[in-house]
């Protein structure tokens, strides 16, 4: 599976070494094969019992509220439409207005499924709570673990985005449509050279895009001080991960909120962003 990702970094100690830089930053979540074995949870007993019982939870949810294409269908026939987000065809008041009517229309749809999520988060962490190895298992024989030299973390190989698909990209589409922002934001451009020219933008340059552009929104950010956080495919997907270096959120319709709001929690003037093609 491919899914994009858009790094942000810290400046470099010179930007021919930004291609390092993003290497470096990228390999603690690399897929792992070692001669060297250690000890992992058992999948058996743990990771997919885990999925099994949020599996039930969803379903008892699903007894209690209804499905949730049929929750879907009852907010759609009775709430406001879903507004489409901007794109950088959008002046700024046009942008700002989307963004608004998109966070009222968010807010709108957490008040009606809250009730479902709260219940299905809380009967989840009940089943999963009462989860023990299973002496019966031929893989780790009752104790819970296994050694083995591979790990599965995001990604097993990627590639900077290239073309429209990258941020520089997006931003060359920016000033094409939007000539009088060029000179805004010249001094920003003047600082990138070396292995990041045509690949990286500014952090002041990418508050602009994530602002202006619904494609610049990706399915993972990376943020400086090294969290994850990514996109979590399903209206009722919820995942429970030990690691607080992950950061999975539940509902794919309050992403580009969340995603808006690590940008401006993370994301300084100076920073270097990159959009990064991965595969897993």
């Amino acid at each position: 599976m491919h899914f994009s990702l858009i790094a942000i970094l810290d400046l470099p100690s010179s930007p021919a070494g930004l291609r390092d830089h993003l290497a470096k930053t990228l390999e603690p979540f690399r897929d792992v094969e070692s001669d060297i074995e250690t000890q992992h949870e058992c999948w058996d007993c743990f990771y997919h019992a885990r999925h099994k019982m949020e599996k039930n939870a969803r379903q008892e949810a699903d007894g209690r509220f209804g499905t949730a294409v049929n929750m879907a269908d009852r907010f759609k026939s009775t709430g406001p439409m879903r507004p489409e987000l901007p794109t950088l065809a959008d002046s700024d008041s046009d942008a700002a207005t989307k963004w608004r009517d998109y966070e009222n229309w968010a807010g709108t749809w957490m008040h009606f499924v809250q009730k479902r999520l709260d219940w299905e988060l809380a009967r989840t962490a009940e089943l999963v709570a009462g989860l023990k190895a299973d002496p019966r298992c031929q893989q780790c024989h009752g104790t819970g673990v296994v050694l083995t030299g591979l790990e599965f973390r995001k990604w097993d190989y990627w590639v900077t985005a290239i073309e429209e698909k990258s941020l520089r990209g997006m931003w060359q589409k920016a000033i094409q449509l939007h000539p009088q922002i060029a000179a805004q934001f010249s001094p920003d451009l003047a600082k990138l050279s070396g292995d990041s020219e045509g690949e990286a933008v500014s952090g002041r340059i990418m508050h602009y895009l994530a602002t202006h552009e619904r494609a610049s929104i990706p399915y993972a950010v990376l943020t400086p001080d090294g969290t994850w956080h990514e996109q979590q495919p399903g209206i009722w997907g919820i995942a429970h991960l030990a690691d607080p270096k992950f950061v999975i959120y539940a509902e794919d319709e309050f992403w580009p909120l969340r995603f808006q709001a690590i940008l401006e929690e993370n994301v300084k003037d100076d920073h270097l962003c990159i959009a990064v093609d991965c595969h897993t």
